[in-house]
């Protein structure tokens, strides 16, 4: 049975009510010290309400409180009972850069930050009352959730969420109650959730994206979230308890399919899988109907054997890897959002029937991120010199944020009469699918005076198997030129590479071949190898600060990129 939207106006409202309505279902498993640990809704609640007891001495209303750690049940009853007490909770990534934490620090003064022992440790005395996560995990329950007279507004700020992961200038983005409850309604709706649904999430819930669609949604749903953190784990857990909805990255997604074709290399067996691959592909492209579920039916039970769908956020799936999964009957779904936008935007939808028997129309919108969700309307602002019908991507919506925390300017930079300029380029076809094509930050002018986009130039190139990853970035002095900062991939030693010389000239190949579709006029001016991977967020998108930079060395290159496509890191 279909799941209903849920129809509350806070989130304590929404804590309570789910919990009451769900008391006895499974809500949350996750590992703990070495095991895995379950609790049903009414248990989640009774921990949540023994934390925000126990925050009352220390926490006022209204106060910042910062979560850091991996993802666990003590995690969730950290983030549920500050909400319950009344104050803000801050999600952090707890690998963030120092400079970066200490700038919040500086900024909220948090009456208390809660994590583990390696996150309180980088705290410095600042931050107010430290608890230890494995402490607060064994405080009692509470039957009773403690009131709050009077009640919070829909509009008051819920939640303080940081963005700004790839240039480093940590924004807070504040997020109401409506704001959070109307993105997972959004969700609800677009991913047709059902009653026997079961997600599982091992991206961290710092980000916006788990937090919103991976952990409160499937509780306003009355679904389980199955939590992990350790992606060596995946195949153990979805054995354990199957999945039918995964939330995923594209990171998580490439390193999910590099251990499924590095199993199936070799002999009769890789035989197979490849002409299998190649015969599923062209009957989803000709026929529409995905042979995958028979063809690679042990890549299904590996999952569980419930699987209904992946999902990929928080960055952009590059299409070949989202064909290549789709030809393994992997059923894959794109969708756009950012934290400004909690965080739901657009999803491609879903049908069970369609995706099987008439698949024709999910290969044709193989890049696309899906249409506006519920209560979205999107628009495209044009940008002077861009394609006829591309522009900036304008959001209107009940999840469009407060605002940036402190920061009127930035905020009225980012938000006019209620709508929120995304910053990314998009069109918008005749069907109303969304096609990202890149940020306007990164729209360039050419010496001659044309429009270019980085991100666009870089998904093309990074296209070529040699190139594992590539950074376009404009250099003023002592001439204009467009340098491309490269880390190639471990291929080009199959390929022949045997030192930096022969290196240089299959990336060079490289490079060449991918930019033949290019005008005339658009060339990179230099190709700078480096021997460390480019410096990514956790959730794999390569930050535009902070490049590697000295002399390459083919050695330390070769044992960086063996060390990347090694077994392990799969």
């Amino acid at each position: 049975m279909t799941v209903p939207l849920v129809e509350v106006e806070t989130l304590p409202e929404l804590l309570t009510t789910s919990a009451v309505r769900n008391a006895d279902r499974l809500a949350v498993r996750a590992p703990w010290q070495g095991n895995l640990e379950r609790v049903t809704f009414r248990e989640q609640l009774e921990r949540a309400a023994g934390v925000a007891e126990r925050l009352a001495s220390d926490v006022d209303r209204g106060d910042f409180v910062l979560i850091g750690g991996r993802n666990s049940i003590a995690w969730v009853s950290a983030f549920f009972g500050t909400l319950l007490r009344g104050a803000i909770p801050v999600p952090l990534d707890t690998e963030m850069p120092s400079d970066a934490l200490a700038s919040i620090l500086a900024e909220l003064r948090p009456r208390a930050v809660v994590g583990d022992d390696e996150f309180l440790g980088r705290i410095d005395g600042a931050g107010g009352t430290r608890i230890r996560l494995d402490d607060l995990h064994d405080w009692p329950p509470s039957a009773e959730v403690p009131p709050l007279s009077p009640p919070p507004a829909p509009d008051d700020l819920a939640i303080m969420l940081y963005t700004g992961g790839t240039t480093g200038v940590p924004k807070g983005v504040m997020l109401s109650h409506r704001n959070v409850i109307a993105g997972a309604n959004a969700a609800i709706d677009a991913a047709g959730l059902r009653d026997d649904d079961a997600l599982f999430v091992v991206l961290p819930l710092f980000h916006v994206f788990p937090l919103v669609v991976g952990c409160l949604t499937p509780w306003a749903a009355g679904i389980p979230v199955e939590l992990e953190y350790r992606l060596t784990r995946i195949a153990d857990r979805a054995a354990e308890t199957p999945p039918t909805i995964v939330l995923a990255v594209p990171a998580l997604l490439e390193a999910l399919l590099r251990t499924i074709e590095r199993n199936a290399r070799g002999g009769l067996k890789g035989t197979y899988f490849n002409a299998a691959a190649r015969l599923n592909a062209l009957s989803v492209r000709t026929t529409g109907v995905n042979l995958g579920r028979i063809l690679f039916r042990p890549i299904q039970q590996a999952l569980g054997g419930r699987l209904r769908y992946l999902v990929s956020g928080g960055a952009r799936l590059d299409p070949a890897v989202h064909r290549r999964l789709i030809a393994l009957g992997l059923p894959t779904i794109q969708g756009y959002g950012l934290s400004e936008a909690a965080p739901v935007v657009a999803v491609q939808r879903f049908h069970d029937r369609e995706f099987w028997w008439r698949g024709r129309r999910y290969w044709r919108r193989i890049g696309s991120v899906g249409t506006q969700l519920l209560g979205v309307a999107v628009t495209i602002e044009p940008i002077e010199e861009l394609d006829p019908g591309e522009g900036e991507l304008v959001v209107r919506a009940p999840n469009v944020m407060l605002g940036y925390y402190q920061r009127p300017a930035e905020t009225a930079a980012r938000m006019r009469d209620g709508a929120l300029y995304t910053g990314d380029v998009a069109r918008i076809d005749r069907d109303g699918d969304i096609w990202i094509t890149g940020r306007a930050s990164l729209v360039i002018s050419m010496p001659n005076g044309k429009q270019v986009n980085l991100e666009t130039m870089e998904a093309e190139l990074t296209g070529a198997p040699e190139l594992a990853q590539v950074r376009l970035v404009v250099e003023q002095e002592p001439t204009w030129k467009l340098v491309a900062v490269t880390f190639p991939a471990v291929d080009t030693l199959e390929a022949g590479a045997t030192d930096a010389e022969s290196l240089q000239r299959l990336v060079r190949e490289a490079f060449r071949r991918q930019s033949r579709g290019f005008p005339s006029w658009l060339r990179v001016d230099e190709i700078r190898l480096v021997d460390k991977p480019l410096p990514v967020t956790r959730l794999g998108k390569v930050r535009r600060i902070d490049l590697p930079a000295g002399p390459f060395d083919f050695d330390r290159w070769r044992a960086e990129a063996e060390r990347i496509a090694s077994p392990a890191q799969g």
